[in-house]
């Protein structure tokens, strides 16, 4: 059932008008009402928002992470709507709150986290980690 509600609110979303939110780097959020995540997506890859590095967008169904590259993709009909959301939909953005050791690499803290369900995601194009959630090591933004 849950699989089934999740398909119709992207078909729904698609091309739908939404209220949106995108959270910047800084702390700053933006509100953005009665547009399109691709209008919204297009305003925020320009100045003035793209110098505040958007980190993610929110609406009252699902967060997304804003990934520059796939979302220029996107933007390009390189990718099709269903698999961007699929890829950036995320729980939340996290900072580690203490140094993390995986395969003897050493993560300093206050590096940023995708969440998906029980598992955090270090953004980082040079390396991939996973770790599991825990309260007590992540602190959400």
């Amino acid at each position: 059932m849950q699989q089934r509600t999740e398909e119709h609110l992207l078909q729904k979303n698609k091309k739908a008008l939404l209220r949106l939110s995108v959270k910047f780097l800084g702390g700053e959020t933006v509100n953005f009402s009665n547009k399109s995540l691709k209008e919204v997506v297009k305003e925020c890859l320009q100045y003035p928002y793209v110098n505040n590095n958007p980190l993610v967008i929110v609406s009252p169904e699902m967060k997304l992470y804003f990934d520059t590259p796939l979302l220029l993709d996107w933007l390009r009909d390189n990718v099709i709507y269903e698999d961007l959301i699929f890829a950036l939909k995320t729980d939340g953005l996290f900072r580690n709150l203490a140094t993390v050791y995986q395969d003897k690499e050493e993560i300093d803290p206050g590096q940023l986290w995708l969440k998906k369900g029980k598992y955090c995601f270090l953004v980082d194009d040079d390396q991939t980690i996973i770790l599991d959630y825990t309260e007590d090591r992540f602190k959400e933004i």
